[in-house]
């Protein structure tokens, strides 16, 4: 069966065979087994990208500018943190469809941005990256072990504009931490977007997993808007690429939320390829990335 011969639990390939067809099912799976691409972010606090890509060139790392993320190189091989020691401080190890995500949230310099569950720090440099940091940024991250990580990532990357809060974001008053221009919930999901990368996720969750899971994104999401500006904006990711914890969130979310809409005209250019109706989704077997989904939100006005 497909389940044995892909090494994927039989309720997710019944689910995959039921939305996506039986092909495409196999695909995605097959995809899920392969090596992921090892792709890093330019550090552009204190590197171009194109300074970067001559700068492994000429070290002897083969590598290609990424297709979509105009931040992100592609190495042709794997490598440690040791070999990649000269550029040490000019990069952070992530995958394109990550590196997409902050661009759904239109960042501008000076801006107040709440990234409300922000270890280990991947998004938060990038924010602070391409608001040149230049602005107000608050990393909040409820794990006590994960602040450690998430306080050297930033360091390293040269960060100044983010302030870390260890707080559940979920228990948070408005009057504590005030109102964001911007707000990125990147929330804790299944990972089955990321399954190349950690292939025991598959074996970690059921069905029923995903509808509590909802249930806690959902409470996240209710709890952040309550901290958005009258004209900000909030985005919605998952590294997952189930329903449940995507487009099933925001409908459950737009119900009760009947102020907020879904931003359909997302700039820049290089997301279109990855943006239906407003819903913004990647999948490793269709464009060789982990598989994201993102929404941006605003107030009706």
């Amino acid at each position: 069966s497909v389940a044995i011969n892909t090494s994927h639990p039989k309720w997710l390939i019944r689910r995959w065979f039921e939305r996506f067809g039986k092909d495409e099912a196999l695909m995605l799976a097959r995809a899920n087994n392969e090596i992921q691409p090892f792709s890093i972010r330019a550090n552009r606090l204190r590197i171009s990208r194109d300074d970067l890509l001559k700068k492994l060139t000429e070290n002897g790392i083969e590598n290609e500018p990424t297709r979509f993320s105009p931040d992100g190189i592609m190495l042709k091989e794997m490598h440690t943190y040791a070999d990649l020691s000269f550029i040490h401080g000019l990069f952070a190890v992530q995958d394109e469809a990550s590196q997409l995500i902050p661009y759904l949230l239109d960042l501008r310099p000076g801006e107040r941005i709440l990234d409300a569950c922000a270890a280990p720090g991947g998004k938060t440099s990038h924010i602070a990256q391409i608001i040149q940091d230049n602005g107000e940024i608050i990393a909040a991250e409820k794990d006590p072990k994960r602040i450690v990580g998430l306080n050297e990532n930033l360091k390293m990357l040269g960060v100044g504009s983010a302030k870390i809060i260890n707080a559940d974001i979920n228990s948070m008053k408005e009057g504590e931490i005030g109102k964001f221009d911007r707000i990125l919930l990147d929330a804790p999901c299944s990972s089955i977007g990321v399954i190349r990368k950690n292939p025991d996720v598959k074996y970690k969750y059921t069905v029923a997993d995903l509808t509590r899971n909802r249930e806690k994104q959902l409470a996240l999401l209710k709890t952040v808007s309550r901290f958005l500006e009258e004209k900000g904006r909030l985005v919605y990711s998952v590294c997952s690429i189930e329903p449940e914890e995507g487009e099933q969130v925001i409908r459950e979310f737009l119900k009760t939320a009947g102020d907020f809409r879904i931003i359909e005209e997302v700039k820049p250019d290089f997301l279109h390829t990855f943006m239906d109706k407003g819903l913004f989704r990647t999948y490793p077997h269709k464009n060789k990335m982990d598989g994201f989904f993102g929404v941006a939100l605003c107030r009706n006005r």
